[in-house]
């Protein structure tokens, strides 16, 4: 595993050029660390609630949908409604 990891940095640093090095020296360790800092904490639940609905929702139903095609879960009117139109 501590192998694998060598192996991943030493393709990183050979993929990589000036501009992309100069291009990340730009951020401060505050914009790395705490990206939506300069939101307010409304932006930052909404931000966080589209992530939720497209990200883990996506997930949610792409597993539903397989679980469905296999027959192991019957279709509710609330999937059929929102995804099987």
């Amino acid at each position: 595993m501590l192998q694998e990891g060598q192996h991943k940095k030493e393709a990183v640093k050979q993929n990589l050029t000036r501009e992309d090095v100069e291009e990340e020296m730009k951020l401060t360790v505050q914009d790395k660390v705490t990206p939506y800092h300069n939101l307010t904490y409304e932006q930052q639940l909404d931000k966080k609630a589209a992530w939720l609905q497209d990200e883990v929702l996506k997930v949610f139903s792409e597993t539903y949908y397989q679980e469905i095609k296999k027959g192991e879960e019957i279709v509710t009117d609330w999937f059929r409604d929102a995804y099987l139109k």
